[in-house]
């Protein structure tokens, strides 16, 4: 039964929305307080599902309308079919509305010559479909200035209204936007970063900040092309995709648009490097902030990663260069398409900028290239990418480094787990912010690692492949994909990822078998559930090198016969089930993305 605390999150969240879908962080906050006042479960649970749709972007898109309208209306125990009260429709009336432009590709200009505080910008934005009568792109109103919109040569009726443009240009196929750009000295942006200290420049976009660039459709699963022109004023180098100096940066197949970027400033150029695939690696660094020898070492395993990659998947699809650029701040490192940021408070240690650098280069196979359908979708970005890195590693540095970035990634999905348990697959409307754990970066890689020990590896990297190259260029996502691999190797393995994808915690056993000359009774006591059809593989050692392996069902205990004295016990040597066996749960470890 609805009770006071309920009906007071409805009141909030009408209050919070009762003008504009947009809110402030105090409104947040209020919201936030409310939610925690509910005591029931359920009903908590309810209003944490509204709350989590607005919480990180402090508004409501249109999009998420009918997800709120739905957990509002069981909350309060309203018919599904019925109106919710006058206040709260009157909110979700207010939802900002949803981008509709069908963008083909993107002709952006800057000029940063001036120095000023505003920069000038124009973009051409090419069109898929025709202009319906109100085209509208996100824009952050805060950040850009629109001063005139053109269509057909001549100037057409436009509006800014929240973090919407509204464009009157019906059956245009293409727009012309003038503009100013506000630049930000916050190194995570979003949108253009000028950095006080080197004067040079910078931009990040990810996941929704397009807007604070250029008017734009930030949803990943609309692929453009892009031409970017850069004036860029005396002593200051242009780098971005397939070009650096003077000439335009150029993307000719299609990612999302927050993989354009560029990069205006003083370099410290480094030597290219040259992949056997004929992909020039250069890399300009920020300064004397990261030690030569780990750029040497991370440009060099950008170099083997695209061969790698080149050679398993497909080719590298962004032309014959690749550039790494340095920049301040100590996210992590992004994926912008032929021109990644590496921020150089990452990757200060040599092997930690090894992995974020062949990361960030198997974006351009999962992620830039095979994008999301939608932001629930973050893993088929994220998972892959982290699973093809280590990939990389066991090819590169052998089956110990392999092993220790799998034993690293067990500790992170676990902790993520415990901290908040949330399912690999978000819904279509889920906010990205709400995905991004580890779950997505390390049960990724889990998942795919535990279907490649089931398929075998030849079998999984053929279908792997084989899907790679069936959808490049598109949106994709995770029913799509189980569907392909049922196909290629007759393995249906939905009801496998169904089971794994939803864990609440990394299946942990304490061990306590025991060994007895030639006979070992093996007995794991479960500490958390288990997924149904678990088999840990053990391998059983004895005092003369013998070896006897086999699969255990943790659920029954076994006797073992193996006619020779043991030595030990070693489970899953290779690392092919995501569990953990010991006397002590496993301890913590530190994500290097974060």
């Amino acid at each position: 039964m609805t009770g006071v605390a309920e009906r007071a999150f409805a009141r909030a969240f009408a209050r919070t929305f009762s003008t504009s879908g947009m809110t402030t962080r105090a409104g947040i906050a209020r919201l936030g307080a409310a939610m925690n006042a509910i005591r029931d479960p359920a009903h908590r649970a309810l209003a944490e599902e509204v709350f989590a749709l607005v919480r990180h972007r402090r508004k409501l898109d249109q999009v998420e309308v009918a997800p709120a309208r739905r957990a509002l209306a069981r909350l309060l125990d309203h018919p599904p079919s019925s109106r919710l009260p006058v206040a709260l429709e009157r909110a979700l009336h207010h939802a900002v509305p949803r981008v509709n432009a069908d963008v083909r590709r993107y002709e952006l200009s800057f000029d940063l010559s001036g120095g000023a505080m505003v920069v000038p910008g124009r973009a051409v934005i090419r069109l898929a479909r025709a202009a319906p009568e109100d085209l509208v792109l996100a824009v952050a109103p805060d950040r850009l200035n629109v001063r005139e919109v053109h269509a057909r040569g001549r100037a057409v009726p436009f509006s800014v209204r929240g973090e919407r443009l509204h464009v009157r240009a019906p059956g245009a196929t293409a727009i012309e936007v003038r503009y100013t750009v506000r630049p930000t000295e916050n190194p995570n942006g979003p949108g253009l970063i000028a950095d006080p200290r080197t004067g040079s420049y910078s931009t990040f976009t990810w996941p929704y900040g397009t807007g604070a660039l250029f008017p734009s459709n930030p949803a990943p699963e609309d692929g453009v092309t892009a031409r970017v022109t850069v004036e860029a004023g005396r002593g200051r180098h242009v780098v971005g995709a397939g070009a650096a100096g003077r000439r335009p940066i150029r993307i000719d197949r299609r990612v999302p648009a927050y993989a354009i970027a560029f990069y205006a400033g003083r370099f410290a150029r480094r030597r290219p490097v040259a992949s056997r695939s004929g992909v020039t690696v250069t890399l300009y660094g920020h300064g004397k902030s990261v030690r030569d020898d780990v750029r040497r070492a991370y440009q060099r395993a950008a170099a083997e990663a695209i061969d790698f990659f080149s050679d398993w998947l497909g080719p590298y699809a962004y032309g014959r260069r690749f550039a790494m650029v340095e920049v301040r701040g100590r996210l992590g490192c992004m994926e912008n398409a032929g021109a990644v940021a590496m921020m150089v408070g990452a990757i200060r240690a040599r092997q930690v900028a090894r992995e974020m650098a062949v990361h960030e280069v198997a974006h351009h196979w999962f992620g830039d290239n095979l994008r999301i359908r939608n932001s629930g979708e973050f893993w088929m970005s994220e998972g892959f990418t982290s699973y093809l890195t280590y990939r990389f590693f066991q090819h590169t540095d052998g089956a110990r480094a392999f092993h220790r970035m799998l034993d690293r990634s067990r500790s992170l999905v676990s902790a993520a787990l415990r901290h908040r348990a949330h399912a690999l697959e978000g819904p279509c409307y889920c906010d990205i912010h709400e995905l991004f754990t580890d779950v997505p970066y390390e049960l990724g890689p889990w998942i795919l690692r535990m279907m490649e020990t089931a398929l075998g590896s030849p079998a999984f990297d053929r279908m792997l492949g084989a899907w790679y190259r069936a959808h490049r260029f598109a949106a994709v996502d995770t029913r799509e994909f189980l569907r392909f691999a049922r196909r290629q190797t007759g393995r249906d393995v939905e009801p496998f990822f169904d089971r794994w994808s939803r864990i609440d915690a990394v299946p942990s056993f304490e061990d306590r078998s025991a060994i007895a000359g030639d006979r070992v009774r093996v007995h794991l006591r479960a500490r958390t559930p288990v997924p149904e059809g678990v088999v840990i593989p053990l391998v059983v050692q004895g005092l003369r090198g013998e070896m006897m392996e086999l699969g255990v069902d943790p659920r029954a205990g076994v006797i073992v016969e193996t006619g020779f004295r043991v030595r030990r016990l070693v489970w899953d040597p290779e690392r092919r089930v995501l569990a953990h066996v010991g006397p002590t749960a496993p301890r913590p470890v530190r994500s290097p993305r974060r």
